[in-house]
């Protein structure tokens, strides 16, 4: 299935989602590919082609299926991005599960 393109992302940052070996079981029988430590990521839109939100506007991710360092390319289960710049530039330091308490 090929997936939207959500644009670049800027100021960005992994969070680590700590899972309990049943939770991750069940997890797999949904996603078989996704990768354990289970991530999500934050940051800010630096592109005018994100589909929902405007350039300038944090987001949270759906959860990480695939990372491609070289490219910097992120695959979330329903979108690819372009990260920009290193990690570690987003107002929320890694959150943890925490990350989930953030809504736009």
């Amino acid at each position: 299935m090929r997936k939207r393109f959500g644009g670049r992302i800027e100021n960005w940052q992994f969070h680590r989602i700590e899972l309990d070996k049943a939770s991750v079981k069940e997890l797999k029988k949904l996603y078989p590919d996704i990768p354990v430590p289970v991530r999500v990521f934050t940051g800010t839109i630096a592109s005018e082609m994100h589909p929902k939100y405007p350039k300038g506007f944090h987001m949270r991710s759906s959860l990480v299926i695939k990372r491609n360092k070289k490219r910097k390319l992120v695959e979330t289960l329903n979108t690819v991005y372009r990260l920009v710049g290193k990690e570690g530039g987003d107002v929320f330091p890694d959150l943890g599960k925490g990350v989930f308490n953030i809504f736009y």
